[in-house]
């Protein structure tokens, strides 16, 4: 790893200070550009699933949440977008000016890493590529107290892990959080290469397209 985990935002002497100046890192710079985000999350017996792909010219989201049995696919591209259900297989098209609104629902999970206690656990190697490690394993109560969240280090059980580059962005996490019988698990995956594209879907018809942007 060139330079040093003191580089990293958020992370003064070798200890992580603010958490939230690494995910600001996250959100700010990782959602934009190229992007292809991976994210699921089980929760209360639910699964939520998002997909998120950007190669700067189109986008791709993948939503599939509480109560539905297939997903919601959004292709935008130029103003021609498209929406599928897979459950039915309707398709939708015109524009999309909220498709990044599912964006929402992994940054709402992911918010959790703010109140837990984060320490750096050294580096691995993903892929080929250094990553620092950061652990978690309790609540921090300031933290959770702050955003008036109820789970305390007395009563939750965590288990979790971020993998950081050397550029400071985030790029994985595993999070295991258990509160009185009830827990949430979710995972999730960035990558901000400028090999990322977006194909075009098969079941999008350009004609179709062409005459709802009309």
């Amino acid at each position: 790893m060139e330079g040093s985990i003191n580089d990293l935002a958020g992370v003064e002497n070798g200890e992580v200070t603010n958490i939230s100046a690494l995910f600001g890192t996250f959100y700010e710079k990782g959602w934009s550009g190229y992007v292809d985000l991976d994210f699921s999350a089980e929760a209360q017996n639910d699964t939520y699933i998002v997909g998120y792909r950007n190669d700067t010219e189109s986008q791709l989201y993948e939503f599939s949440g509480r109560n539905q049995s297939g997903k919601t696919i959004t292709y935008v591209h130029n103003g021609t977008d498209a929406e599928r259900n897979t459950t039915t297989g309707e398709v939708t098209y015109g524009e999309q000016p909220f498709a990044d609104f599912v964006l929402l629902y992994a940054q709402a999970f992911i918010s959790n890493a703010e109140i837990l206690e984060w320490e750096t656990a050294g580096t691995t190697t993903v892929d080929g590529e250094p990553r620092y490690v950061l652990e978690s394993k309790s609540v921090n109560d300031t933290a959770a107290e702050n955003k008036e969240y109820d789970v305390r280090s007395s009563n939750t059980t965590v288990d979790a892990r971020l993998t950081v580059d050397g550029d400071g962005m985030i790029r994985s996490g595993d999070f295991t959080l258990t509160n009185e019988g009830e827990g949430i698990e979710m995972t999730f995956t960035l990558d901000t290469s400028e090999r990322i594209t977006v194909t075009q879907p098969d079941w999008y018809d350009e004609d179709e397209a062409r005459t709802a942007a009309e």
